[in-house]
């Protein structure tokens, strides 16, 4: 095996971090340190989740420098996301992340932005939501609701909707197919996501506050 092809495999493993932790905490640095400590959080041997980590197997596993995750820890210390305890006998430092903290931030950061989370159908295969929306089943309704209650106008709601369906849906020249059927994947979700984001009638309401979506 060649040192580029051992390179390339070792690139398909990377760190796994929540965007929108950074987004909440606003530090990039302390969501990729956040979320690694929470990937460790329940594979040692501390019943009370706290972790022992160097700053260079820290180092290792995130590329953050020791500045950065000094930084990083700061910021994570005066939120109350990330709890810190030195064992100076064993001149140890010990870290817990604080799961309760982590939300509150997050539902801090949804609520000042006014995002909008569109629930997820996990039983189900992306063709078979794309289907129950067009066929205005359970899903359509449940994505309906749930925008009229954060204010927007069941006719807005409506006539958006129509217009997603119309295009997504129109058959194709074989009369065969419709044309989300000819994409190669089709999250229903994220497909309206990127419609109503580039709607004005979507971007607007409420005293001009703009909306963000997350489907």
């Amino acid at each position: 095996m060649t040192t580029n092809t051992i390179i390339a495999e070792f690139l398909k493993r990377p760190i796994a971090y929540q965007p929108v932790l950074a987004k909440a905490f606003d530090s990039v640095k302390l969501g990729i340190l956040w979320s690694q400590l929470y990937y460790w959080r329940d594979k040692g041997s501390d019943p009370d989740g706290w972790i022992y980590k160097t700053q260079n197997e820290i180092y290792d596993e995130t590329g953050l420098s020791r500045k950065e995750q000094e930084t990083a820890r700061k910021i994570g210390r005066e939120l109350g996301v990330l709890e810190e305890r030195y064992e100076s006998k064993e001149s140890k430092m010990f870290y817990r992340v604080n799961m309760e903290k982590a939300i509150e931030e997050v539902n801090k950061f949804f609520s000042k932005t006014e995002q909008i989370i569109l629930p997820i159908f996990k039983e189900l295969n992306p063709g078979q939501e794309a289907e129950q929306f067009f066929e205005k089943g359970k899903i359509f309704e449940e994505f309906k609701t749930l925008l009229c209650e954060k204010g927007i106008s069941a006719g807005v709601v409506d006539l958006e909707f129509e217009k997603f369906i119309s295009y997504w849906t129109e058959p194709t020249k074989s009369g065969k197919m419709q044309r989300w059927e000819t994409e190669r994947t089709f999250d229903v979700r994220r497909r309206l996501r990127v419609w109503l984001t580039n709607t004005s009638k979507f971007n607007q309401y409420k005293n001009n506050k703009k909306v963000g979506f997350i489907l």
